[in-house]
């Protein structure tokens, strides 16, 4: 931020200032200040929002109990995080998994026609929908967070954009 600011003071003089032949006028550099307080004011209340949310959805496990059991035990279990537009990958990365596997989508931020969409393609994967700020995804350190306090089983993650080719890398 202080990088930014001293960036734009650089900008503001040579824009306003003597070398231009004008004095630099005081409502320039209010109005940007205050675009840049405005933006960073948004990010913060943002992030406060996806924390106090995650709070609320570490203490509701009870809530997301039925997702936990939903998936079958003596299998490795994937638990696949679903963020925003991410279905064009999400969708071949998920048809390479194989059957032996258990999965679940950990729905972070997906929008509901993404879930729905989930939901047609896979009815056989069980979801848990994690809320967050609209448009801003809870930070994947937080889910995988949530995850380790709940998950009683080994499991493990898997990306969106991650293409297991060799389905023998999952009988180990």
């Amino acid at each position: 931020m202080r990088h930014r600011l001293q960036q734009l003071v650089t900008h503001l003089r040579q824009r306003s200032g003597p070398a231009a032949g004008r004095e630099p006028k005081l409502s320039v550099w209010a109005g940007e200040l205050k675009r840049l307080a405005i933006r960073k004011l948004h990010w913060s209340a943002g992030a406060l929002v996806n924390r106090v949310l995650f709070e609320r959805i570490r203490f509701r496990a009870a809530g997301q109990a039925a997702y936990f059991n939903s998936l079958p035990g003596g299998q490795p279990r994937l638990h696949i995080i679903v963020v925003p537009n991410v279905l064009h990958f999400l969708t071949t990365a998920v048809r390479l998994l194989p059957d032996s596997c258990a999965k679940g989508f950990v729905l972070n931020g997906a929008a509901p026609w993404e879930a729905d969409y989930l939901r047609r393609h896979f009815p056989e994967i069980p979801q848990a929908r994690l809320r967050a700020f609209p448009g801003r995804p809870l930070q994947h350190g937080a889910v995988v967070d949530w995850l380790l306090s709940l998950e009683q089983a080994p499991f493990g993650l898997l990306d969106h954009d991650l293409f297991v080719l060799d389905p023998t890398l999952f009988d180990a």
